[in-house]
């Protein structure tokens, strides 16, 4: 590579340098497109690396999800509504308000939601021992319920786990997956 005098030769023996982190004055100009760092420093995003969250994870949570969200929310809800619910809850010790997406499937009148991969999520803990009170968005309507996680190897559990299966048998469930059942507050 000849010596073009802007700077490109140290920008790209910069980056091929593990050991150098360092993205100070010694960059000029636009960086090579193969070279430029997806996420922009103190970016939305950028918590997320750090956090060591993957790159698909980081994009479910920033484009995938609150996309979802705004369509069950809205006339277009018909799109999803047939197997996505909008499960809004209250974290357990943040006490922050959040709504998230997720597959369900009906058992009786209750919502049944198995929380896939779930040594990458962390939002299923909130539901650990007693009920909690949740707001389900599914068919256009809000519903108040109490979400409980069951125990393994519990009846009740099988029940869900058999029923969810039989709505999504291409889906794989875990044995270990954390199962939440939503029962409506009228049922109670």
């Amino acid at each position: 590579m000849r010596g073009r005098g802007d700077g490109a030769e140290e920008q790209i023996a910069q980056f091929a340098d593990p050991e150098s982190r360092d993205l100070g004055p010694r960059i000029r100009g636009p960086l090579p497109l193969p070279w430029t760092p997806l996420v922009v420093n103190g970016g939305p995003m950028d918590a997320d690396i750090r956090r060591g969250r993957t790159l698909a994870a980081t994009l479910r949570a920033h484009v995938v999800n609150p996309v979802v969200r705004g369509l069950l929310c809205s006339p277009a809800h018909r799109l999803l509504s047939g197997s996505v619910l909008l499960l809004a809850y209250t974290g357990r010790r943040s006490a922050v308000r959040r709504q998230l997406p997720a597959m369900y499937a009906v058992l009786n009148d209750r919502f049944v939601v198995v929380a896939g991969q779930p040594d990458t999520k962390t939002w299923w803990r909130n539901f650990a021992g007693d009920d909690r009170p949740v707001t389900v968005t599914v068919a256009g309507g809000r519903r108040d319920c109490r979400a409980r996680l069951l125990e393994p190897r519990t009846a009740e559990r099988e029940l869900a786990v058999d029923a969810y299966r039989q709505r999504y048998p291409r889906l794989p469930v875990e044995d270990a997956a954390p199962v939440l059942v939503l029962t409506p507050d009228h049922q109670r």
